[in-house]
C-alpha cells in the first residue's frame, strides 16, 4: 500500500510504477496532492486528489486495463477532450494514450493483463445513468 498526503503533485508521477506518465498543471498556485494506491495482486485500486487541474498523458502499464471515476460529485473531468459526468466509467487498454484533465479525487482500477487471462474475464459495457452510451 502507497500513501502520500500533502505532497506536489509531482510526486504521484513519479510512484505511479509501471506508467509513463507525464503530469502538467493547468492552473496557478501551489497544487498539493493526496495518493492512496492499493494491490491486490492483479488488480490495482487507486484514489488521487489534486487541488488544481492537471493534464495527465502517457501509457498504463502493457497489458493493463485502467478504469476511472469522478470519487466527488461535481469535479470536472475531461477524457481525451470530452466532458465525463461525475457517473460515467472511463476506460481504456494499454495500447491507448492517456488523456485526463480532472481536479479534485479521481479513483482508478487498473487491472494487469495475467490477472484478466487467468483469474477473471471483463466485458467493458460502460453507460450513464440515463443510458445514453458513455464515452467511447
Amino acid at each position: 500500500m502507497v500513501v502520500l498526503e500533502g505532497e506536489p503533485f509531482d510526486a504521484i508521477a513519479e510512484m505511479a510504477q509501471g506508467w509513463d506518465m507525464r503530469y502538467d498543471q493547468l492552473e496557478g498556485g501551489r497544487n498539493v496532492c493526496a495518493l492512496t494506491q492499493i494491490d491486490l495482486g492483479g488488480v490495482e485500486i487507486g484514489l488521487e486528489r489534486v487541488e488544481r487541474t492537471v493534464l495527465v498523458r502517457g501509457t498504463p502499464p502493457a497489458g493493463s486495463i485502467v478504469f476511472g471515476l469522478s470519487a466527488e460529485p461535481g469535479t470536472p473531468t475531461i477524457y481525451r477532450g470530452r466532458h465525463a459526468d461525475p457517473d460515467t466509467l472511463i476506460y481504456q487498454v494499454s495500447t491507448e494514450d492517456l488523456d485526463v484533465r480532472f481536479r479534485g479525487p479521481l479513483l482508478s482500477f487498473v487491472v494487469a493483463a495475467w490477472a484478466r487471462r487467468h483469474r477473471i474475464e471483463i466485458t467493458a459495457i460502460c453507460h450513464r445513468n440515463d443510458d445514453q452510451p458513455a464515452i467511447t
